[in-house]
């Protein structure tokens, strides 16, 4: 796939998520909060997401070039995090919502994705 695409892609999907979570933080705190609690909900995320992740991997394991390597990296996050979502038990999924209760934590994931996004929309735009 070609890195320029998938940094728009995945760039946008970052700002709009990142903001998305600071404006309307107790609305997705309910829906973590259902996603985490119903495991049905939490295996469907871990598939959709392996989907996702073993897409990125097998179409972009580029490790040369700052931007190429971002997308690589975040292709292997995906990955792991579906695995997570797939085989960790309910009691751990309830531990990650624990850490997402906090607010600094949970404002500074928005922040992150939020900066994420606008470095992959200048790159991919741009460069």
């Amino acid at each position: 796939m070609d890195t320029h695409f998938l940094a728009q892609l995945i760039g946008l999907y970052s700002i709009v998520m990142g903001l998305s979570m600071a404006i309307k933080r107790k609305m997705l705190m309910d829906v973590f909060k259902e996603m985490f609690h119903t495991r049905s909900l939490s295996y469907v995320m871990g598939v959709l997401m392996l989907i996702l992740g073993l897409l990125l991997v097998l179409m972009h394991t580029i490790w040369q070039g700052t931007l190429s390597i971002v997308i690589s990296i975040l292709g292997w996050f995906v990955l792991l995090e579906a695995l997570t979502f797939l085989f960790s038990s309910q009691k751990t999924l309830a531990k990650s919502l624990d850490a997402l209760k906090n607010r600094k934590v949970y404002y500074a994931i928005s922040i992150v994705y939020f900066v994420l996004g606008i470095y992959l929309v200048y790159s991919g735009f741009t460069l």
